[in-house]
């Protein structure tokens, strides 16, 4: 998208990688990845109506690779980004400013990965926003910072357990958590009531998500 776009309050929505039955002609499509990007310094502006973004995951042309969802600077009602491609690189990137001026769940982003530094502003009762991610270890925006987090989370169909903002990840991670093999237990007597262990170390798998604490 090589230049800004307004509404007048008119809601937008753009569709990338559509299938053949939505009207594509199979030989007419490109090779390569469909992206849905935002040059720099584009602006869409549509009021209070809402704007969609979704790249399709779709296995009926010949040329149907998927590649990211780039957001600058959008003002709306609502906004979403729907990266459904199951391609490396289908992912959501935060270039620029998000604003949403609507109520409830105001705001979602949905790849394989969330990345970007964008920042986003809520302006509606009981506003949020939510990221939602298919990769682990995949939502990396800066600017954000989630009240929650919820895991084994499919966009689109698992129901959304937290509240305010949140990260939801597709990956469901297990940690296990076992003493050292030196880390025996014992206690010379001492009168109290208190064994002290040494630090527990992780057995593989040990991996937590955007920078959660164990």
């Amino acid at each position: 998208m090589n230049a800004g776009i307004t509404t007048g309050g008119g809601n937008l929505t753009l569709v990338g990688n559509a299938s053949v039955s939505s009207g594509v002609v199979d030989s007419e499509r490109e090779a390569g990845s469909a992206v849905i990007s935002m040059a720099d310094g584009t602006v869409i502006d549509a009021g209070g109506g809402s704007v969609v973004m979704r790249l399709v995951n779709d296995g009926t042309k010949t040329n149907n690779g998927t590649g990211a969802i780039t957001l600058r600077q959008v003002s709306a009602g609502s906004v979403t980004a729907e990266n459904n491609g199951t391609m490396s690189g289908s992912d959501v990137v935060l270039a620029g400013a998000l604003t949403a001026s609507g109520s409830g769940t105001a705001v979602q982003l949905s790849g394989r990965k969330v990345s970007g530094s964008g920042p986003i502003s809520l302006g509606g009762s009981n506003a949020r926003w939510l990221a939602w991610a298919a990769d682990d270890t995949s939502i990396t925006a800066s600017s954000l910072a989630p009240a929650f987090h919820q895991y084994n989370a499919v966009y689109g169909s698992t129901s959304v357990s937290g509240s305010g903002n949140g990260f939801l990840y597709g990956s469901d991670p297990r940690v296990t958590v076992s003493l050292a093999p030196a880390a025996a237990v014992s206690k010379v007597y001492d009168g109290t009531a208190v064994a002290r262990l040494r630090l527990p170390t992780c057995r593989a798998p040990c991996r937590l998500l955007s920078g959660q604490l164990m």
